[in-house]
C-alpha cells in the first residue's frame, strides 16, 4: 500500500515498507503473546476447580462453618482419616504436612517475566520516544501561511435519537459499551471524538434518569479490523458533564495522542465502562451528514473477549462524530 502521495525513490520506498511492516508485527506479537498468557491465567483458576488440594480445602471450609464444639472433634477426625495430607487440628487450626502444595496457582515465574517484560519495554519506549523526538518536523508555521492540518468533524448523525416522542438512551454496565466501524477514504489523523451527553429526563421507557451528575469512566479504544479483542490504541477518559467542551450537544473529547488511521483499512472504535455503577447516554440517530475523508460502516464487530459485552446498532449511536486531520 502506498502511504504517501508524492514519489518517493526506491530506497526510501523500501525503507518505508520496511518498517510499516515491523511497526504491524510488533504489535500483533506483543498483543497476541499477552492475550495468550491472559488465557492461561483465566484457564488455569478455572482447571483450580478440579484440583483434589482445592477440593479438600473446600471441605474443610464445609466442616468449619456446620461444626460446633460438640461435633467438630468428630468431624474434623473423620475427615483427616479420608485426607491424608491434612493433620489433624489443634485449638481449631488445621495444619497441612506440606505447605507447598497449597500454592496451587504458582504465577510468581509468570509474575517475574512480565515484571521483567515492563522493563524492557520501558527501556524500548524510551528510545522510540527519542528516535520520534528526533525526527519531528519543525511544527512553527511559515510567515503568512495559512492553517495546518486543521481539524474536521466528521458526523455520522447529527440529532437525537426518539422513540414515542422520548429521547432514546442507551444504559451502560460494567464491561458494557458500544461501537462504530469507520474506513478512512485517504490517510489521516485521529484526534478526537464526539460523546453524546449524560442522560437526564424521560427515556424511551418513560423512565426519570439523571445521570448529568455523575461522574464516569470509559476506556475507548481503536481496533484495526472488526477483531476487538486486539487493539491499536487505548486511553481511559473521565466524564464528567461540567468539565467537557460541549459541541452540537455532545461532549468534544479530544485523545491524549493521535492516532494514523491508513487510507482503505477498516477501524473499529469502541467505548466500554470501567465502572460498577450503571449509568446512560443520549443515542443520536439520522443519515450520515456526510463522509468527507471518512465513511461510516455498517458492520457487526467481532466480539471474542467474553468478559465485555460491545452492543452495535446500525441506525443509532453513543458516537455520533469522530475528529481528524490530514496527515
Amino acid at each position: 500500500m502506498k502511504y504517501l502521495s508524492q514519489k518517493l525513490c526506491i530506497a526510501d520506498q523500501q525503507q518505508l515498507d520496511k518498517a510499516i511492516q515491523l511497526i504491524s508485527k510488533i504489535r500483533i506479537q506483543v498483543n497476541q503473546r499477552l492475550n495468550d498468557l491472559e488465557k492461561m491465567i483465566y484457564d488455569k483458576i478455572q482447571d483450580l476447580q478440579e484440583n483434589e488440594i482445592f477440593k479438600q480445602l473446600n471441605q474443610m471450609e464445609t466442616l468449619f462453618i456446620e461444626s460446633n464444639d460438640r461435633n467438630f472433634d468428630q468431624k474434623s477426625t473423620d475427615l483427616f482419616q479420608m485426607i491424608s495430607s491434612f493433620s489433624n487440628c489443634k485449638e481449631n487450626k488445621i495444619s497441612h504436612n506440606n505447605v507447598e502444595q497449597l500454592d496451587i496457582l504458582n504465577f510468581q515465574q509468570a509474575i517475574k517475566k512480565l515484571m521483567e517484560l515492563q522493563i524492557s519495554n520501558q527501556y524500548m519506549m524510551n528510545n522510540i520516544t527519542n528516535l520520534v523526538d528526533q525526527n519531528k518536523k519543525d511544527n512553527k508555521k511559515p510567515v503568512n501561511s495559512g492553517p495546518q492540518n486543521a481539524s474536521n468533524e466528521i458526523w455520522k448523525h447529527k440529532t437525537f435519537a426518539k422513540s414515542n416522542d422520548r429521547k432514546v438512551a442507551f444504559n451502560f454496565t460494567k464491561n458494557c459499551g458500544v461501537a462504530e466501524n469507520i474506513l478512512p477514504l485517504q490517510n489521516v489523523v485521529l484526534s478526537g471524538f464526539l460523546l453524546t451527553q449524560l442522560f437526564s429526563g424521560q427515556n424511551q421507557f418513560d423512565q426519570n434518569i439523571n445521570d448529568k451528575d455523575k461522574e464516569v469512566v470509559v476506556l475507548f479504544r481503536v481496533h484495526e479490523g472488526l477483531d476487538l479483542s486486539i487493539s491499536v490504541y487505548d486511553e481511559i477518559i473521565n466524564i464528567k458533564h461540567s468539565n467537557l467542551k460541549i459541541i452540537n450537544d455532545c461532549y468534544f473529547i479530544e485523545l491524549e495522542q493521535d492516532v494514523f488511521l491508513k487510507k482503505g483499512m477498516t477501524y473499529s472504535l469502541s467505548l466500554v465502562s470501567q465502572i460498577n455503577e450503571t449509568f446512560n447516554l443520549y443515542m443520536f440517530a439520522g443519515k450520515s451528514v456526510n463522509f468527507g475523508e471518512i465513511k461510516f460502516l455498517n458492520k457487526e464487530t467481532e466480539n471474542i473477549i467474553q468478559s465485555v459485552q460491545v452492543k452495535q446498532s446500525l441506525t443509532q449511536s453513543c458516537i455520533p462524530g469522530i475528529v481528524i486531520h490530514n496527515s
